[in-house]
């Protein structure tokens, strides 16, 4: 159960850090209640992964954070736009798309986060089109999003055909759909 968990995109980090705990702690007492192998072997390899996973959270963290300072400097200095954006997703800086997209759009981290790690592209779509990009930007980050599984030339097209047809002012509603079905969850 902690592992499907775990997966989910909307879990928050510090959440995720204290799954990884609570799960390594029953993992090591089932493990050693079941005597697979010795006790100290058990729990070594035990804190190992969980360090491990640990270290890796971390290091997402401390590159998001990075990327929230740079990126929220250049759109006080009104130096963030769509060239900027494009620039990141083709250098498959996902962090600074991220921020770019939560700060351009003006929504919550959490919704630029679900669009980015959630299968199918119809939120990136929205924040795409909210934020006046044209579909090569927005290509740029739905490619950079499927980097690691690829994105099919039939998602593609549907996700090019939504862009096309959605209007600002319907991506502005679709959001505040959305959030209003996100908050009360």
């Amino acid at each position: 159960l902690a592992i499907l968990v775990g997966t989910r995109a909307d879990l928050p980090r510090q959440h995720f850090l204290r799954l990884i705990e609570q799960a390594s702690a029953a993992v090591r007492a089932k493990l050693m209640a079941e005597n697979l192998g010795d006790s100290s072997t058990v729990a070594g390899v035990v804190d190992e992964i969980s360090s491990s996973l640990r270290t890796d959270a971390q290091g997402v963290s401390a590159n998001y954070a990075a990327a929230m300072a740079s990126v929220e400097a250049m759109h006080r200095a009104g130096k963030l736009g769509q060239a900027e954006v494009y620039r990141f997703a083709t250098e498959g800086q996902l962090a600074e798309v991220a921020v770019a997209l939560m700060l351009i759009c003006g929504v919550e981290n959490d919704i630029v986060e679900r669009a980015l790690l959630a299968p199918g592209s119809d939120i990136l779509v929205i924040l795409a089109k909210i934020a006046g990009f044209s579909w090569e930007t927005a290509k740029a980050i739905l490619l950079l999003k499927a980097a690691d599984r690829g994105l099919s030339e039939d998602d593609l097209e549907r996700a090019t055909a939504s862009f096309e047809r959605l209007q600002s002012e319907t991506a502005r509603d679709v959001l505040g759909f959305y959030r209003a079905r996100a908050s009360a969850a």
